[in-house]
């Protein structure tokens, strides 16, 4: 494997503990965590199995279609060699997708040194420590894991019948123990099916650095099985006892209630004392031979690292500011960064400023448009623009991409049927505003500057210019929040077309167009010269 730089978020890392101060802790730390591995244990809850086991599994019942009941069933089997995976494999696996979260999930082989893997979970640095890294890495490549019903596809948008592993291979160089300063390139390589469904959108944000201080293998486990069911915004869950213990959580199946409610007591009063949990409650129904359930309430959601709740989406990777840019609330866009994975939120902001740029207009706006697509779970971006998007960032021409001719053919008339449809709508209002080739070419030219000077917007995307009437020039756009916006540059707009203009003393306004009125709306545009002979009779 080539060597590959350090992310930034990783070399900030790295400078945090390279801190005396700092040495034994991380501060704020965001990582990730796959639906479906969050959904059902893959681990035991103990550091050692039991002689003889070496297959466990977990199901429930869940409302289907129709309301048809869906048993799910969840079927973990340690190698032979290997045997299941215990607690402390489930720490590696969360590591791991840190480092990946770091890296973009661009790729499924990452780069790792057990060094840093250590670091992150605060395991001892020793040699046992360092055996125990491998030891954890046989068992995530070994374990088979047959998920029937229960296996969430984020790109067929159903649970469909899967089996996988956890780690399709890795590579270990020896490391002294200890601090190395040019430490080998090992790496490890995430099974296809787990990379396909990262990559698919289906992954949430973990507060990786609460998870590594909570003091067990129950509470890290509840933390992260609760942390999936409140992502969306609930208040509260419940659920069934003896569903949570057993299915969700893989404690001991000979445990009576009042055991299971022992061993969780210590949990919940840690994960309160943490801020993560307001108040725990059982509650049994009423109705004959109902099972008691409990009831956890949530406290008010907060960034990882509470301190870092208004910094943390100036070191987003601008994902905070594009999606303001295009319209979405402050509040929205920081609940959109905190709880989807950034590569996920680029493909559709991207998306929704390609459609922007070729004519689209959404029905509501694109802020609105632009949410609902995050969050859906059945939206899907057309697939040739992903494999526009592919050739493009990897540098392929696009006749040299990895496609059969007959499929590339197919995808060019589905892009070109999208594109046709937005063409006409430009069409449309730029007939209807009487905008002509003209007016046209200047408003490029305007645009091409502007992106030199690094001021082009997505709100300019979608904005027109009038044909310009003696000392006047409209610009307009449907979207109200746009014109909002535009209005804030519109000094900088201004002196930009009166350079392409020529016309040294024009005036330049922004408007709505659902506000606009007559002598604008159609209107033929003018050519130069009749904009010539507007200016002289003005004079």
């Amino acid at each position: 494997m080539g060597s590959k730089p350090l992310p930034e978020k990783t070399r900030q890392t790295s400078m945090l503990q390279d801190d005396p101060a700092t040495e034994d802790r991380l501060e704020v730390r965001i990582g990730r965590d796959e639906m479906n591995l969050a959904e059902f244990p893959f681990t035991m809850l103990s550091h050692r199995v039991p002689e003889g086991l070496n297959t466990i599994r977990f199901n429930d019942i869940i409302s289907g279609k129709g309301g048809k009941a869906v048993r799910r069933v969840w079927t973990i089997t340690g190698s032979e060699a290997y045997g299941l995976p215990v607690a402390g494999d489930e720490e590696l696996y969360v590591a791991l997708m840190e480092i990946s979260e770091e890296y973009g999930f661009e790729d499924a082989k990452i780069p790792i040194t057990r060094y840093d893997l250590l670091r992150r979970m605060g395991w001892p640095r020793d040699g046992h420590s360092y055996k125990r890294i491998q030891d954890s890495l046989n068992r995530l490549m070994g374990v088979s894991i047959v998920a029937n019903n229960s296996f969430w596809d984020n790109e067929a948008k159903r649970y469909v019948n899967e089996g996988f592993h956890i780690l399709e291979g890795y590579r270990l160089y020896d490391e002294k123990p200890g601090r190395d300063t040019n430490p080998p390139h090992s790496y490890i390589v995430w099974n296809p099916v787990l990379f396909n469904s990262f990559r698919a959108g289906n992954i949430k944000q973990l507060d990786t650095g609460m998870y590594f201080s909570l003091s067990t293998p129950l509470a890290r486990r509840l933390f992260r099985y609760l942390d999936k069911k409140r992502y969306d915004g609930k208040a509260t869950y419940r659920m069934r006892l003896s569903k949570l213990a057993f299915e969700k959580l893989g404690m001991s199946r000979n445990y009576y209630p009042s055991q299971i409610k022992r061993e969780l007591q210590r949990v919940h009063d840690e994960l309160i004392e943490r801020g993560f949990l307001r108040e725990v409650n059982y509650y049994r129904p009423r109705r004959r031979g109902s099972e008691e359930l409990v009831v956890y309430t949530f406290a008010p959601k907060r960034r990882p690292g509470q301190v870092a709740h208004d910094a943390l989406p100036a070191a987003d990777n601008g994902l905070f500011a594009k999606l303001v840019a295009l319209g979405v609330t402050e509040t929205m866009a920081r609940q959109l960064v905190a709880n989807y994975a950034d590569h996920h939120i680029h493909r559709w902001t991207a998306y929704c400023e390609y459609k922007l740029s070729q004519g689209w207009l959404p029905h509501e706006s694109p802020a609105a448009w632009l949410v609902a697509a995050i969050r859906s779970k059945d939206w899907v971006i057309p697939e040739w623009y992903e494999e526009r998007e592919r050739t493009e960032s990897s540098g392929i021409e696009p006749g040299e991409a990895e496609l059969a001719e007959s499929r590339a053919l197919e995808l060019e008339a589905q892009r070109e049927a999208e594109q046709q449809e937005y063409r006409g709508i430009r069409a449309s209002i730029e007939t209807e505003l009487g905008i002509g080739e003209s007016t046209k070419a200047i408003w490029e030219q305007a645009k091409a500057r502007l992106e030199q000077r690094g001021e082009m917007s997505p709100a300019l995307l979608s904005t027109y210019l009038l044909p310009i009437r003696g000392k006047s020039a409209v610009m307009v756009t449907p979207v109200p929040f746009f014109c909002q916006y535009i209005q804030r540059i519109l000094p900088l707009i201004g002196d930009i077309l009166r350079e392409v203009s020529g016309k040294t003393e024009l005036n330049v306004e922004v408007a709505c167009q659902e506000n606009l009125a007559p002598p604008y709306q159609g209107r033929l545009d003018w050519t130069e010269d009749e904009n010539q002979d507007e200016d002289q009779d003005e004079a």
